[in-house]
Parts: structure tokens; sequence; C-alpha cells
């Protein structure tokens, strides 16, 4: 174990609701965890240096993570990253990533370029497997974030237009992802 995490692009943080499991995750690079408040860090992950992360997650407990890595499967660990696994999510350009409180479900969103799909998918097993959400439409999403019981989800679109980025809408399902709306913003 390391002392301390080496510099790098830190996209994205976690933390267990006691603060003693810390994730965080780089776009390029290798993520690192720590169980004891920081004290210590381990790599996490089944990474390479040139993995790139837009997206993680970690359940209220520190023990169930996900990582949303660009242009692979996300993978999932139910043991606090002791081991990984893919799920059959897919290659994607992952990009949002957010669990419920216990981990069990999971929201993930992918940006619309090129190969890119922009999808919005959703697990209800820690994240092995996962659904296309037909109900929102194909689009450019970044970020998603869940409600504590999974019921609740909000996704954020970046809209673009002949390549030209625009603003986008904010859709919110509030049935686990089977429905979504539109929210009308000031």
């Amino acid at each position: 174990a390391k002392t301390s995490v080496p510099d790098g692009r830190w996209y994205k943080a976690m933390i267990s609701d006691s603060g003693k499991d810390v994730m965080v995750a780089p776009f390029p690079g290798i993520p690192y965890i720590s169980h004891d408040f920081g004290a210590t860090w381990v790599p996490t992950g089944n990474a390479t240096a040139t993995d790139k992360y837009y997206g993680a997650s970690m359940s209220g407990d520190g023990t169930k993570l996900a990582l949303a890595e660009h242009l692979h499967e996300i993978k999932y660990s139910t043991n606090g990253g002791t081991t990984w696994q893919d799920s059959n999510s897919g290659e994607g350009y992952w990009y949002g990533l957010s669990s419920s409180l216990d981990g069990k479900k999971l929201v993930a969103t992918e940006i619309l370029h090129a190969a890119a799909r922009g999808r919005i998918m959703v697990s209800n097993d820690f994240g092995a497997t996962w659904t296309l959400q037909a109900g929102a439409p194909i689009s450019n999403w970044r970020g998603a974030a869940m409600s504590a019981d999974g019921t609740k989800i909000v996704a954020g679109q970046l809209g673009t237009s002949n390549g030209v980025d625009r603003n986008g809408k904010v859709m919110l399902s509030t049935d686990s992802g089977a429905t979504w709306t539109a929210t009308p913003l000031p």
C-alpha cells in the first residue's frame, strides 16, 4: 500500500458515508482506493496507465463500486475493490455513473459521438447486467445521479447541432428509469 496517490488528472472522487472508504479515478490512469480514511492507497480496477475513466460510483458502505471506462465495458466490484468483473454493458463512451445508497441500482449515461450510441442504461444487480432505457431519447448524455433508493434518476444532456455544442435538456425519471420526462428549466 502507498501512503499517497500519485499526481494525475483526477476526474472522479467517491467517498463512503463514514468517510473511511475513498476511491479516485483519473482520465487517463489507474484508479486508487483507500479503506482507512486515505492513510494508505492501493491501485484498483485491474487498470492500466492508459485507461480513461469518466464515471465512478460507490455505495454508502463503500463495498459496491463501479467504474465507467471510456471505450470499454462498465466494470464493477461487490467486495470493496478487491476483485472486479466486466459487466454486459458493452463498449461505450460512458460518461455519467451513479448508484443507489446500497449500490444495487446504477445508472450510466453515454455521449453521442461518432461510434457512441448516446444511451442511458440501468442496472439492478450491482452493475453486472445493464438494460437500455427505451423511454429515454438517444442523445449526448453527460452527467447522471440517482436517489438513495434508486427510484429517482436525473440525466443531463449536452445538445449539439452541426457539431456545435448547444444547450441540452435535463431528463427525470421517478420509476427507476422506466419512463422519462424533460424538465423545464428557467
